[in-house]
């Protein structure tokens, strides 16, 4: 600091006071002045490393930011790829034994009535047995899910 007070105010006579000044704040602030040898040493050898650490993380910082982005485009491609699988999903599966069904129930005629109720008797009694479901009678595969 002394040395920066007389290069910055320069080491005339008149200056002095104004060195002497500096030279009064740099004692009060640390104590004497033989840490600045040692504090000039110090800051001289970790100013490279310092700096080269520094730039290792900044370069660091680029390279997962970068990173970043494309990770977030490849998953929004990947989601709107699988939305559109999902919607061409969400087309109307049409069963013909369903639709018959409907058909019938839907019919003014009480015979179609009660042939749309045994269609879909025997209609719910294949499903369970396709699902696993072991009895006899439709009433036991009920019982068992």
């Amino acid at each position: 600091m002394y040395i920066a007070a007389q290069w910055i105010i320069g080491s005339r006579a008149e200056n002095a006071p104004y060195v002497n000044f500096y030279e009064q704040l740099y004692t009060r602030t640390f104590g004497n002045w033989e840490i600045i040898p040692t504090l000039q040493e110090f800051l001289s050898w970790w100013t490279i490393p310092a700096f080269l650490l520094s730039l290792f993380l900044m370069v660091i910082v680029v390279y997962l930011s970068v990173r970043l982005n494309q990770t977030r485009e490849e998953q929004q491609s990947f989601l709107k790829k699988l939305s559109l699988d999902a919607r061409k999903g969400t087309e109307e599966v049409v069963n013909e034994r369903w639709s018959r069904i409907l058909k019938l129930s839907e019919s003014s005629n009480e015979n179609d009535w009660r042939q749309a109720v045994m269609e879909a008797d025997i209609m719910l009694d294949n499903m369970l047995t396709a699902m696993g479901h072991q009895g006899d009678t439709l009433g036991e595969k009920l019982k068992s899910v």
